[in-house]
């Protein structure tokens, strides 16, 4: 299978990619390549490559810098999706696009399944949520596939600048009243690959729809810290921030500039039923993931590298 991968070098694009480059034929693309801000751009690539499945990892992702750049955020995150999923629809090929928990105002007690309301917050989960609705407006073979709190050895993530705090600051305030499930790249690329063997084998038709991937269990931003500086501690990697100086603080507090949903737990059981998977806890992955960075990088910056342009 010809695979067009859009946003290759983020979080989940470079995690798909190993996942998938020994399997199919994968064209990973990276924001340079394939400009979401040209439609002419998106066109070409896709004529030019001619896949036979369109994967959009591709997305604006600063949640508070979106409140003051809504037009970019909204062509990149919001009108680009829906053109692919127009020419996806035209092309009669499945498109797979990524989105978020924060669809939902996190007022809702317990796990958010698939089918509940949105009601997003900000300007970055206003143009995720729009983004769904021309996907499955334009391209009814579709795999929305919702995460939350998107970890990795790549790029800029939460894992990473604690890391990076670690050494730098004697205290450090983390949000303690924001609860979602911490996941790894790793894990939706694997879940992604199920959904992928699905539609080679011409089985996909009845399950195409909207999915949550996370791991289990929910936990605040601050619980998160604590828990890295826990595992950089078991790893004897000299840090200069004790435990005891990462101090709770909410959200009211720390005077955020996008709001953010409180209480975002996403409800995995439809994506277990469905592929009959067992999802690891969030700590086990996190420690993988502490460990991958420390012992490859040793200070230097991880990227995909093996991507080629």
């Amino acid at each position: 299978m010809k695979i067009l991968l859009l946003g290759k070098q983020g979080q989940i694009g470079c995690a798909i990619y190993e996942q998938l480059k020994y399997k199919d034929e994968v064209i990973g693309l990276n924001r340079n390549q394939c400009d979401f801000r040209y439609h002419q751009q998106i066109e070409y690539c896709i004529s030019s490559i001619k896949p036979d499945l369109i994967i959009n990892a591709a997305a604006y992702t600063n949640v508070d810098l979106a409140e003051d750049q809504e037009n970019e955020v909204f062509q990149i995150n919001t009108i680009a999706p829906g053109f692919l999923a127009q020419k996806a629809n035209l092309l009669n090929i499945p498109i797979v696009h990524f989105s978020t928990d924060y669809v939902f105002d996190g007022k809702k007690e317990g796990a958010y399944i698939e089918e509940d309301l949105t009601h997003p917050l900000s300007v970055y989960a206003r143009s995720k949520c729009e983004g769904e609705r021309l996907i499955k407006l334009y391209q009814s073979k579709h795999f929305i596939l919702r995460t939350s709190r998107v970890f990795s050895p790549y790029s800029d993530n939460f894992i990473k600048k604690i890391i990076r705090l670690t050494k730098e600051k004697d205290n450090l305030f983390v949000i303690n009243d924001q609860y979602a499930a911490p996941t790894s790249a790793k894990w939706i690329a694997k879940v992604t690959s199920l959904f992928i063997e699905k539609i080679k084998s011409n089985e996909a038709f009845d399950l195409y729809g909207t999915y949550h991937i996370a791991l289990e269990n929910s936990i605040s931003w601050w619980e998160y810290a604590q828990y890295i500086v826990k595992v950089l501690v078991d790893l004897n990697v000299a840090i200069k921030l004790k435990p005891s100086a990462i101090m709770p603080i909410n959200s009211s507090d720390y005077r955020q500039k996008a709001l953010r949903p409180l209480h975002s737990k996403l409800d995995i059981s439809k994506v277990k039923k469905t592929f009959v998977l067992e999802f690891p806890h969030w700590r086990k992955e996190v420690e993988n993931t502490i460990n991958l960075i420390i012992q490859s990088s040793l200070h230097e910056k991880i990227e995909c590298k093996k991507i080629p342009d």
